[in-house]
């Protein structure tokens, strides 16, 4: 899910950069698999990992993880609820500038497959 421009997601052995081909049927040396990549490395690489952030600075700020999240990230209560995983990765979408993909998150169909890919159905 996207909000305030940041990507949040639970990583799982099914998002990873090699499955993204097979989900969306493209071969990955192909001109629509080096779209596909840019766009995953837009969403997804670089991503931290909350918990880990969470333990390694926050730890003794906040009581609990949930609490950080939702405080530290501004998330409502049913997104914590859906978010609360030692595996929730977070890419802020503001540092990594990508020109040649900014029409192509205009199209809804691909913005659409990356959340289903990732596991989220929210609205930016």
């Amino acid at each position: 899910m996207v909000i305030n421009n940041k990507n949040f997601y639970i990583k799982n052995k099914s998002n990873k950069k090699r499955k993204v081909y097979s989900f969306f049927g493209v071969k990955r040396k192909s001109y629509l698999g080096g779209v596909i990549s840019r766009l995953y490395d837009h969403y997804c690489t670089g991503a931290t990992n909350l918990y880990k952030e969470y333990r390694k600075y926050y730890y003794h700020e906040f009581l609990t993880f949930d609490d950080f999240l939702e405080k530290r990230y501004n998330l409502f209560k049913k997104e914590v609820v859906h978010m609360s995983s030692k595996h929730v990765m977070m890419k802020d979408l503001n540092r990594d500038i990508d020109y040649n993909l900014y029409t192509l998150k205009e199209d809804e169909s691909f913005v659409d497959g990356i959340r289903r890919f990732l596991g989220g159905q929210y609205e930016d």
